[in-house]
């Protein structure tokens, strides 16, 4: 059996394609195609949760019952933290980021080998 393709999503991706504002154009495609199946690094729930602690975000409802039903509305598998990818994160030569998150989502698609959706340009330039 093949197995089906799979992207990684950034959490600014995941954010916008739930919210009103709907994710980036040239990420549509992707996102909408059953056939390819859509990973969440489990750091982006950590990243949503800090964002909402230090109100740089705002949600419409208590966050751990967004992040519920946000989890099974988009569908998205969820992927575990291993100890590949958080060593990986430490060691991505070249990579001058230091926010944990986006560190150990590149560790994460580089370590499961998956393409990542992401508008961060420091990021789309590294995995280049």
């Amino acid at each position: 059996m093949e197995r089906r393709k799979r992207y990684l999503i950034d959490t600014h991706i995941w954010v916008k394609w739930l919210s009103d504002e709907g994710a980036p154009k040239k990420h549509l495609k992707v996102l909408e195609d059953e056939r390819i199946e859509k990973c969440l690094s489990i750091i982006s729930i950590w990243e949503i949760a800090m964002l909402v602690s230090k109100k740089r975000l705002t949600l419409n409802q208590e966050i751990i019952t967004w992040i519920s039903l946000s989890l099974e509305r988009s569908g998205v598998t969820l992927l575990a933290l291993n100890p590949k990818t958080v060593v990986l994160s430490c060691n991505l030569s070249g990579f001058n980021n230091a926010d944990p998150a986006d560190r150990i989502i590149v560790a994460t698609a580089l370590s499961e080998k998956i393409p990542l959706l992401t508008l961060d340009k420091k990021i789309i330039s590294y995995l280049k």
